[in-house]
């Protein structure tokens, strides 16, 4: 699994905050490539790449959940 993180107020020091769904847990994405579409959806771009979220400070992570 896949999820979205960014540094909190984008200084690297700072902890992670994550993008979550409605029921305030972690969104959760299969593919890179599935949260890079939300990514330009909510960014309204078209065309960025995980590449381009990189240099912004916005990163696909794996995830592993111990639950499963």
């Amino acid at each position: 699994m896949k999820i979205i993180a960014r540094h909190q107020e984008g200084i690297s020091l700072n902890p992670y905050e994550f993008v979550m769904d409605e029921k305030n847990e972690l969104k959760k994405f299969k593919t890179d490539e599935e949260a890079v579409e939300f990514l330009n959806k909510s960014f309204k771009t078209l065309n960025s790449t995980k590449e381009d979220f990189d240099e912004m400070g916005i990163f696909i992570l794996n995830f592993e959940d111990e639950r499963q």
